[in-house]
């Protein structure tokens, strides 16, 4: 009875291992396999992803169906009886507590496979630009630097061009006004020698004008002395008459006549026409010009000769020379009312 009960309880128990391998087997076929998202990527720290093993676990084995044991109820059947003592009165059987339904199994997770990567502190990697463009930045850059170089050397040069041409113009500025200083004190050195020798001639034609004059009035005043003797002597001749009506004449004449060799001075005197200084031109001088003439003056005032003008350019002198001579003054007159011709000293400074 014991080895029968042993047996009930192994096939029993084979029975539930079964159903359980079963369930197992089919919770694992018809089971979702769990979705594992990748962690995100935080950059700029590279992480490296991690590799999963996504491979099904293999399903137990299934065992062979083994023939199935006669149900208990069939065991349990009254045997028919046997001849043979009266049957004891049967034993309760034991009951079978039912069995705690055991916990299914979990489905096994899929083992994941991670690469235990010893990670090191790095230093923020770099954010650099691709190549090309960083070279083609190089060479825009020194372009640009070049450009800036060539400009400035260019301003430079041209500052310094600038500050050369400004010097010359000085320097030239100055050539000017030391030439026009020399020849303005050139044309004075000439001028002063011009009034010293006009002084001298006129000093030297009023001394003589003088000595003439001094010597016609001696010889006028010896005639008229000797014609007076000539009357006193009684002679009543047709000869002596006529010569002392000469005398006489030549007398009266010497006394109401023109007096020349004169020195006249043009301060004393008045213009009728002056001198037209416009229209004067000079390729060596400009500006002004300084000049000591000496006119020729005939008894009616007019110009008859100009002499003594230097002002270093010949062309300005014979222009001056010109003007004078077209000029007109009224007539000088002694304090008689004689009138007088002679030479006068003219001075004056033209623009031009």
């Amino acid at each position: 009875m014991t080895f029968e009960h042993s047996n009930k309880y192994k096939v029993l128990a084979a029975a539930v291992a079964i159903i359980l391998h079963g369930v197992a087997g089919v919770g694992l076929a018809t089971m979702q396999m769990l979705h594992i998202e990748p962690p995100k990527i935080t950059p700029p720290l590279e992480i490296q992803m991690i590799k999963l093993n996504n491979e099904e676990s293999p399903e137990p084995p299934k065992p062979e169906p083994k023939p199935m044991p006669i149900p208990a109820q069939s065991v349990s059947a009254p045997a028919p009886p046997k001849a043979g003592p009266p049957p004891k009165a049967p034993k309760p059987e034991p009951r079978l507590e039912p069995q705690k339904e055991l916990p299914k199994p979990k489905p096994p997770k899929p083992e994941l496979k991670q690469e235990h990567v010893k990670l090191e502190p790095k230093e923020p990697p770099k954010v650099t630009e691709p190549q090309v463009d960083i070279i083609a930045q190089e060479r825009a850059q020194k372009a640009f630097e070049l450009q800036q170089k060539r400009e400035r050397e260019q301003r430079e040069r041209e500052q310094q061009e600038r500050e050369r041409q400004a010097e010359r113009e000085r320097q030239a500025e100055r050539d000017r006004q030391a030439e026009l200083a020399r020849q303005q004190a050139e044309r004075d050195r000439q001028a002063e020698l011009a009034r010293q020798k006009a002084e001298a001639d006129a000093k030297a034609r009023a001394e003589a004008d003088a000595r003439a004059k001094a010597k016609a009035e001696a010889d006028a005043k010896a005639r008229a002395e000797q014609g007076q003797g000539r009357g006193g002597d009684g002679k009543d001749t047709k000869t002596d008459n006529k010569t002392g009506n000469k005398d006489t004449t030549k007398s009266g004449g010497a006394g109401g006549g023109e007096l020349k060799g004169q020195n006249l001075s043009i301060s004393n005197a008045s213009w009728k026409s002056k001198p037209n200084w416009n229209g004067l031109t000079s390729e060596k001088l400009s500006g002004s010009a300084n000049f000591v003439a000496t006119l020729t003056i005939d008894a009616n005032g007019k110009i008859t000769s100009v002499s003594g003008v230097n002002t270093g350019d010949k062309g300005l002198d014979r222009q001056i020379s010109q003007a004078l001579r077209r000029a007109r003054l009224h007539p000088f007159k002694s304090s008689s009312g004689q009138p007088m011709s002679g030479t006068a000293t003219f001075s004056t400074t033209v623009q031009f």
